[in-house]
C-alpha cells in the first residue's frame, strides 16, 4: 500500500498545494498530463481528496491559442495563425476553444463550488486585424466565466478588444468580491469602461498596447480602495483618483508628453491627494524635467527610477536627491530595458565616459546618512580606472549598497548575456518584458 494514502487529508491536500503552486510557470487547468488531473489518477484517496477540497479549483490559469487555420470570407482574411511566436504563449500548454473545452471549464468551476475564483486568461493579441474573426470562437468560453462573475476576486486577462467589453458589460454589483486585475488591453479608448467596472479592487494592473487616440469616458474613476497601481503609460492616470494609493508604477516613456503643461503623473497625485510611499519611474525626460516632478511625491520611501540617458541618471542633483524627497529610504536606478530579446539590449547601452562620475554621485547619496539602501544597475563605462575600482570596492562593502560598473570590452556581450543580464531581467515586472505569464 502507498504510505502516501495514510497521511492525514489535510496534510495531503498541502503537499497537493505545494506542488500545484511551486513553480515558475503556473499549472495549466487544460493541460491534463499535469495538474490535479494527474493527482487523482495515483490512487482511490488522492482522488478523493482532489475531488473533495474545492480550494484547489478555485484557480484558473489558461492560455487560449489560434486555431490551426481561420478562413473567413465574410473579412476577406485568411491566414495560418499558430502564435507567430507570440510570447510567452510558446513556453506553456495552450487550448484552442471548442464547445468541448467550454464544458470542461463549466465542469472545473463547479468543482470549485462557492469559492472566490482567482482567474488567469491570456488571448494571442498579435494579429488585430483577425479580432473580429477569432473573438466569436472565443466568446462562449469567456462567457462561462462571465457566469461566475459574482465569485471573482483575482482576474488576469489579456485579450482582444470584443472580450473586454464583454468585462465591460458586467454590472458593478455583480462584482462584490473583485479585489485585484491586471489586464492587458488592445486599444485606449477601452479602458475607460473597464475601469469602470474596477473601481472598488484594491490592485490595478492595466496594459494598453496601442494608445493612439483618446480613451472614452467623462471624469476620472474615483477608485477610494486602490492602494497599488501599475499602468503601461501615464496617459492612463487622467481617467483615476485614487485618494489612498501608496504604490505606483509608471512602466513606460510617454510621462511628459501631454496638452497640459502639468506632467500626467503630477495632475494624477494632486487630482488624488495620496501618500505614495513606493514610486517606480520609467523616464525619458531631461533632468530638469525628472526634478519639476519629484517635489511633487515628498512621502515616498521606496523609488525605483528606470532610465534611458546616464546624463539624466546621474545629473549632479542626484546626489541631493535625499532633500527633494525627504522620507526616501530606498533608492534603485536602473537602465531601462524594453526589448523582447535579450542581446539587444546591450546593443543599446551607450557606454559612460568615466566611472568616477557615477561614484561621486553615488557617494554623496549615501554621505547624509539618510538612505538606508541603493542599488544602482549595471553602468557601462569606458574608462574605469583602478582608483575607481577601489572607491567601487568601498562602496559594494557598504551594507545595503550594490552597485555595478564595468567597463566596454569586446567581450561584454556574452558577459552580460549570460551573467548579469540574467539577474536583471529576473526582477523585471511581466508587464513589461512580455516573458512571464500569471507572474505578477
Amino acid at each position: 500500500m502507498d504510505t502516501s494514502s495514510r497521511l492525514p487529508l489535510e496534510l495531503l491536500l498541502e503537499v497537493f498545494r505545494h506542488y500545484i503552486s511551486d513553480r515558475d510557470i503556473p499549472v495549466q487547468s487544460f493541460d491534463f498530463s499535469d495538474g490535479l488531473w494527474t493527482l487523482g489518477q495515483v490512487n482511490r484517496t488522492w482522488r478523493f481528496a482532489v475531488l473533495s477540497d474545492k480550494s484547489l479549483w478555485s484557480t484558473i490559469n489558461m492560455a487560449v491559442n489560434y486555431p490551426s487555420h481561420v478562413n473567413s470570407t465574410s473579412s476577406g482574411v485568411s491566414a495560418n495563425l499558430i502564435f507567430y511566436d507570440e510570447m510567452p504563449m510558446d513556453e506553456i500548454h495552450t487550448i484552442v476553444p471548442t464547445p468541448t473545452t467550454n464544458q470542461i471549464l463549466a465542469y472545473i468551476l463547479l468543482r470549485s463550488k462557492d469559492m472566490p475564483l482567482t482567474i488567469s486568461l491570456h488571448f494571442p493579441t498579435k494579429n488585430p486585424d483577425m479580432e473580429n474573426v477569432i473573438s466569436s470562437a472565443w466568446r462562449p468560453l469567456f462567457s462561462v466565466l462571465l457566469a461566475e462573475a459574482h465569485r471573482l476576486r483575482t482576474l488576469d486577462l489579456v485579450a482582444p478588444a470584443q472580450i473586454w467589453r464583454d468585462f465591460a458589460n458586467i454590472p458593478l454589483a455583480r462584482l462584490p468580491l473583485l479585489q485585484k486585475v491586471d489586464g492587458t488591453l488592445p486599444y485606449i479608448h477601452d479602458f475607460f469602461p473597464v475601469i469602470q467596472r474596477c473601481s472598488d479592487v484594491s490592485d490595478l494592473a492595466v496594459e494598453v498596447r496601442y494608445t493612439d487616440g483618446s480613451r472614452d469616458g467623462g471624469d476620472a474613476i474615483y477608485m477610494p480602495r486602490l492602494c497599488k497601481l501599475e499602468v503601461s503609460t501615464a496617459r492612463l492616470l487622467d481617467a483615476i483618483t485614487a485618494p489612498n494609493l501608496t504604490s505606483l508604477a509608471v512602466m513606460k516613456k510617454s510621462l511628459i508628453t501631454s496638452s497640459s503643461r502639468v506632467p500626467p503623473i503630477v495632475d494624477f497625485i494632486r487630482r488624488s491627494g495620496c501618500s505614495l510611499t513606493n514610486l517606480e519611474l520609467h523616464w525619458n525626460g531631461t533632468a530638469d524635467e525628472l526634478f519639476d516632478v519629484l517635489p511633487s511625491m515628498l512621502t515616498v520611501e521606496s523609488l525605483s527610477f528606470f532610465h534611458n540617458s546616464f546624463e539624466v541618471a546621474f545629473d549632479t542633483r542626484m546626489k541631493s536627491v535625499s532633500s527633494v524627497l525627504p522620507r526616501l529610504r530606498a533608492f534603485s536606478l536602473q537602465r531601462d530595458v524594453v526589448v523582447r530579446h535579450r542581446e539587444h539590449w546591450v546593443k543599446k547601452l551607450d557606454p559612460f565616459p568615466d566611472a568616477i562620475p557615477v561614484i561621486d554621485v553615488i557617494e554623496s547619496m549615501l554621505a547624509g546618512g539618510i538612505l538606508e539602501s541603493i542599488h544602482v544597475g549595471l553602468v557601462v563605462v569606458d574608462v574605469l580606472s583602478e582608483a575607481a575600482r577601489e572607491r567601487l570596492s568601498i562602496l559594494n562593502a557598504t551594507p545595503g549598497v550594490k552597485v555595478e560598473i564595468r567597463q566596454w570590452s569586446s567581450d561584454i556581450l556574452a558577459w552580460s548575456l549570460y551573467d548579469r543580464l540574467d539577474s536583471v531581467l529576473d526582477h523585471m515586472p511581466s508587464i513589461r518584458t512580455g516573458w512571464s505569464i500569471h507572474q505578477r
